[in-house]
């Protein structure tokens, strides 16, 4: 066994079969000269982080993968924080947030794909709308790459929150969980309308 290796995880590259590939999956139909070689010149095969066949999320798979408890795993705000250079506590909260372009369609919201914005337009909108504190609870939002964001929550703050993406484009924006901390990001969006709307006039 050398001293060093590269260990290369082929992350999201699975998919469905598709009849004018042939009923091959996209990455099996691809022709992958350089991956190929790279196969042949080292050691290649499947990890089940969980149950065989039961499909995690990046995060929790890659945390897995590294030889860590499930239990452990402290969240992908965390890591986001963390990995962002951000200062992180016990009292903070963090999740991570993206900024999404929403349409209705009749009683629901649908997700429309990122939003057109360049990163001077998303950094003046993080700037109108921070910081936001009422109750006893902060909500900083701050970008970290393009639309990518980080959403802190200083107080008191369950810190078991559900996510909010459907992952699939046009599908209904899932609500978000617990009903508390639902209302409280209810209160911080109609703050945030009503100060851009006050500062447009």
């Amino acid at each position: 066994m050398p001293g060093k290796c590269i260990l290369i995880l082929l992350d999201g590259a699975g998919d469905r079969s598709y009849r004018r590939l042939g009923h091959q999956p996209p990455l099996q139909a691809a022709a992958t000269p350089v991956l190929d070689r790279l196969a042949a010149l080292g050691c290649s095969g499947l990890s089940h982080p969980a149950a065989q066949g039961q499909a995690l999320p990046s995060e929790n798979a890659h945390f897995a993968m590294f030889g860590y408890a499930p239990e452990h795993f402290p969240g992908r705000g965390a890591l986001e924080v963390l990995g962002a250079g951000m200062a992180l506590d016990k009292a903070t909260v963090a999740i991570l947030a993206h900024l999404a372009s929403l349409k209705r369609a009749d009683r629901h919201l649908l997700t429309d794909d990122k939003p057109p914005c360049t990163v001077v337009e998303a950094d003046q909108l993080f700037a109108q709308i921070n910081p936001w504190e009422k109750a006893g609870v902060r909500i900083d939002f701050t970008r970290t790459e393009r639309v990518r964001s980080i959403l802190t929550l200083r107080g008191d703050v369950c810190p078991w929150v559900t996510d909010t993406d459907p992952v699939t484009q046009g599908r209904p924006w899932t609500h978000l969980v617990p009903p508390e901390t639902a209302a409280l990001m209810k209160k911080w969006r109609i703050a945030a309308r009503l100060k851009k709307c006050r500062e447009e006039g």
